[in-house]
Formats: structure tokens, C-alpha cells, sequence
């Protein structure tokens, strides 16, 4: 994913069936379009640009934490009165994709509770930038996560100072 914060939050639904084709075995996923606001209305567009079109690798910790997610979200399904299948990852309470506007008033007050108001959603690109190199992540497996078309900005975006060696680790 890249762009701005309205992008990010937009994107943050990121689809199952149409779109999104995890292949958990292999530890990534297949990005084919984007959830976006077009005249009023949300809807599934293709990504920005073609290598936007992508498979997305995935650390085993982030493969993990899918599969918990989609163990619960198969709960959730089955405990909803009504449930909409749209095929997402990330959805509503009812399956549908996540409104950027009551995302965003979420992580207003999850940064308020922890008393981080002034954090972005988007530096947490930067802290997953961060948290990938620092478990161990390759540099140029952290930048196709990201979504940038240089190892250079994925470094330089990094809040861990010992990675700005050129991608490498820091011996200091």
C-alpha cells in the first residue's frame, strides 16, 4: 500500500475473493485492486499503477496474525445476526468494508486512550518498516511489503537508525 492517509484508510479494507488472494501456504498475498471512495461511494477500483498489481510477501509473524484474524473474523461470522459476505479481510461488524471516516474517528480515540494523539495513521508504515527490519525482515522484501519502488525511501523511512547503513544492520 502507499499513498496518503486517505489512501491508507481506504485501502485498509483489502480484499479476499475479489482482489485479495491470500496464499497463506506460500506467506503472501496477491494485490489486484484497491477499496476507494469514487463520486460519493466505495468502491473496488484496479491499483494505481501496474506494479501497484502485485504479490506481497509476508513474514511468518504477519502470516500468523492473519490466520488468528480470520479464525476469529470465521466466529464472528457465524455469531452475526446478519452478516454480508464480501469476501474482506477487514470489514465491519457485519462484513462490509470498513467506512474510511469511522476507521479514522477509531484510531482517533485508540491514540487518544493511549495517549499518543499526535502519532498519524500513516507513521504506521514507519513503524511497520521498523518492526519487519527488526525481526529480521530483508530490506528488499520490507520494501515490496511496503509498496516502494526503491530499497533507498524504505530505508530512509525506517525510525530504527542502525538500518540506515545501507540496508544493512549497523555492527555500532
Amino acid at each position: 500500500m502507499s499513498g496518503s492517509d486517505a489512501d491508507l484508510l481506504e485501502t485498509a479494507a483489502i480484499v479476499h475473493g475479489a482482489g485479495y488472494a491470500p496464499d497463506l501456504a506460500h506467506s503472501g498475498f496477491h494485490l489486484t485492486q484497491t477499496l476507494q471512495r469514487v463520486k460519493g461511494e466505495l468502491q473496488f477500483v484496479p491499483t494505481k499503477t501496474g506494479t501497484s498489481e502485485c504479490t506481497v510477501p509476508l513474514p511468518g509473524i504477519c502470516v500468523r496474525a492473519l490466520v488468528t484474524h480470520l479464525a476469529q473474523q470465521q466466529r464472528e461470522q457465524a455469531e452475526a445476526a446478519a452478516w454480508m459476505e464480501s469476501g474482506l479481510v477487514f470489514t465491519s461488524t457485519i462484513g462490509t468494508p470498513i467506512e474510511p471516516d469511522n476507521l479514522r474517528r477509531s484510531w482517533y480515540a485508540l491514540r487518544k486512550a493511549i495517549g499518543h494523539q499526535e502519532t498519524r495513521f500513516h507513521d504506521l508504515r514507519r513503524s511497520c518498516v521498523s518492526m519487519l527490519l527488526d525481526i529480521g525482515a530483508s530490506p528488499h522484501i520490507v520494501t515490496r511489503i511496503i509498496g516502494h519502488s526503491d530499497t533507498r525511501v524504505t530505508m530512509a523511512s525506517t525510525r530504527m537508525p542502525r538500518w540506515r547503513n545501507n540496508g544493512k544492520p549497523s555492527t555500532s
